[in-house]
């Protein structure tokens, strides 16, 4: 990630990021440090399971795709911290993560296919995704969010359609992260692009050129 080209691109849009993941998690475990007489913001790190290295890569890696670690660290603490389920939900938000996927059914994902059982191969190339992607979703088995934000893009669904399928699979779209400012930007300004290239296509040439993680599991391909 090109943290130069990121701030000219969203200075350049008129676009501001919110408080991020890490120094959320930051200022609810510095008031439990202090509130509990912890001598070190490190101490409270490790009761979370995590270290203050860890809280610094991820810092400097906001957009890194892999998230595993970052959603059990919000599950611990939302627990340490007796937070509220709306504030839980919020911290989660700030890493591009949702914690309503627990309590729903995978039937948003699912039913995606419902009306592409025809159209697949079409879906394939405007989505950036493989057809084994595509069997793995259907096979009820958790894709990452790159790849299931390409294949909602391209399905054509709405900004608010979309945030519901990523919920049930544990994502949102954060208006704290890089990759997922542009992509709400891409898609509040669809009618701006062009129509004959794939909307996921035109955004992962912007990802590219910040070199931020791309949409969809195909690495490479010609954006034109």
């Amino acid at each position: 990630m090109n943290n130069g080209k990121i701030r000219d691109w969203l200075k350049q849009h008129a676009l501001v990021l919110e408080e991020g993941f890490c120094d959320s998690l930051r200022s609810i475990a510095e008031e439990y440090k202090t509130w509990y007489g912890y001598g070190t913001l490190n101490e409270v790190y490790r009761l979370l399971g995590i270290s203050r290295q860890q809280v610094t890569y991820w810092k400097a890696n906001p957009c890194s795709t892999q998230t595993k670690k970052r959603y059990f660290t919000v599950l611990k603490a939302a627990e340490l911290f007796c937070l509220s389920d709306e504030a839980a939900e919020l911290l989660a938000n700030k890493a591009g993560l949702s914690l309503q996927g627990e309590q729903e059914e995978n039937t948003g994902v699912q039913k995606l296919f419902k009306q592409y059982t025809d159209k697949q191969k079409k879906l394939f190339i405007e989505a950036n995704v493989t057809e084994r992607m595509l069997y793995y979703i259907k096979a009820d088995r958790k894709p990452s969010k790159e790849s299931l934000l390409a294949l909602v893009i391209s399905m054509g669904m709405e900004t608010e359609e979309i945030q519901q399928v990523l919920r049930t699979a544990g994502y949102v779209l954060s208006k704290s992260l890089p990759t997922d400012m542009i992509v709400l930007y891409f898609l509040e300004h669809q009618l701006e692009w062009n129509k004959n290239i794939s909307l996921v296509w035109q955004i992962n040439e912007v990802l590219d050129e910040l070199e931020l993680p791309l949409l969809g599991t195909r690495l490479y391909g010609n954006f034109t």
